[in-house]
């Protein structure tokens, strides 16, 4: 969702549009293999799993072939599937495609870990692009274990970015 991070991964400025993922869920629970915490164990990435009635919010963007062979390979511990979309704004119906680990292993959010602090942030700053109410509704819909990233962040108050 952070168009830099987009934008470092495919090297091209891509157009991104907020939009809403209905009957999804999305948690801190898979393996991100490019960062690890202080112990040297896999920073915990967000990831998303069906679950009527819950809703995530995201973008969508074009992206060229060359730029899609690369998201496949940052993103090669997830599986491609076509998903449709409503625009944030206009809630205009879009097919899309999104990435999903579908694997039964989680791996735990290092609260205290400064690496996977740093992976929130990124997170939450992607999501600040879009306003502030795209913002709030990212911390409201995504999970911890069982506690949301707006409860969250006021009971972690060591956390900054």
């Amino acid at each position: 969702m952070n168009p830099e991070s987009l934008f470092q991964t495919i090297q091209k400025h891509v157009f991104c549009s907020p939009v809403i993922l209905h009957d999804y869920v999305r948690k801190f629970e898979s393996n991100c293999w490019q960062r690890s915490t202080l112990t040297n164990t896999p920073v915990s990435a967000l990831n998303i799993k069906p679950c009527t009635g819950e809703l995530v919010n995201g973008v969508v963007f074009e992206v060229d072939e060359e730029g899609m062979k690369k998201l496949r390979l940052r993103e090669s511990g997830y599986s491609v599937i076509d998903v449709e979309v409503h625009g944030y704004m206009d809630h205009q119906k879009l097919s899309a495609i999104t990435f999903l680990d579908e694997s039964s292993e989680t791996f735990t959010f290092a609260t205290n870990d400064p690496n996977q602090h740093q992976y929130l942030s990124i997170c939450i700053q992607g999501a600040s692009r879009f306003g502030e109410g795209f913002e709030e509704l990212f911390k409201q819909h995504t999970f911890i274990e069982t506690i949301d990233l707006s409860e969250y962040l006021i009971t972690h108050k060591n956390f900054s970015f």
